[in-house]
C-alpha cells in the first residue's frame, strides 16, 4: 500500500521491479505538488508586479487621490506586499527544494531496489542453471544405468543361451 505523503515513500515489488504505477503516480504527486508551489510564486509575482506598479504611480500622483486614502497606507500595504512576496517565495523555495530533494532519495532508493532486484535475478539465474545442470547429470547417470542394466541382461541372456548350447541342463 502506497502512502499519501511527499517522504517514506514504500513500492511494492513486482516480478520485473518495482510497481510501475506506483512510481508513476509518486512522480506525478511529487510534479504536481511542485507544480502548485510554483503556481503559487506565480500569482504572489504578480501581485507583487501589480502592487510595485501602483506604489509608483502613486509617487508619480498617477492615481486618483481617493483611490488610496493615504500615503501612509500605502507604505504599510507595500511593507506588507514586500513581506508576502519574501514570504511566498521562501515557501516556494522550500517546496521545490523538498520536492527536488524528495524525488533525489526516491530516485536513488529506486535504484537500489532495482540493483537488489537484479542482484537476486542473477543469482536466482544461476540457482537455475545448477539446477538444470544437476538435472542433467541425474538423467546421465540414469541412462547410464539403463545402458549398463541393459548390457548386464544382454550378458546373462548370451550366458544361459552358451550353457544351454553346450547342453548342460539348467
Amino acid at each position: 500500500m502506497m502512502e499519501t505523503t511527499l517522504t517514506g515513500m514504500n513500492f511494492d515489488k513486482q516480478f520485473s521491479g518495482y510497481n510501475k504505477s506506483q512510481v508513476d503516480n509518486y512522480i506525478r504527486s511529487l510534479s504536481d505538488a511542485y507544480q502548485t508551489a510554483y503556481d503559487e510564486y506565480l500569482n504572489l509575482r504578480a501581485e507583487h508586479d501589480e502592487l510595485r506598479e501602483r506604489l509608483v504611480l502613486k509617487e508619480r500622483n498617477l492615481i486618483r487621490p481617493d483611490a488610496e486614502p493615504t500615503l501612509g497606507t500605502l507604505g504599510n500595504s507595500e511593507v506588507q506586499a514586500r513581506q508576502i512576496i519574501k514570504e511566498a517565495k521562501e515557501r516556494a523555495k522550500k517546496i521545490i527544494d523538498g520536492t527536488i530533494e524528495e524525488t533525489s532519495r526516491a530516485k536513488q532508493a529506486a535504484r537500489s531496489l532495482v540493483e537488489k532486484a537484479e542482484a537476486e535475478a542473477a543469482a536466482a539465474r544461476k540457482k537455475a542453471r545448477t539446477a538444470i545442470g544437476e538435472a542433467g547429470e541425474v538423467l546421465r547417470i540414469n541412462n547410464l544405468a539403463e545402458i549398463n542394466a541393459d548390457t548386464s541382461h544382454e550378458h546373462v541372456t548370451s550366458a544361459l543361451n552358451d550353457v544351454y548350447n553346450a547342453g548342460v541342463p539348467v
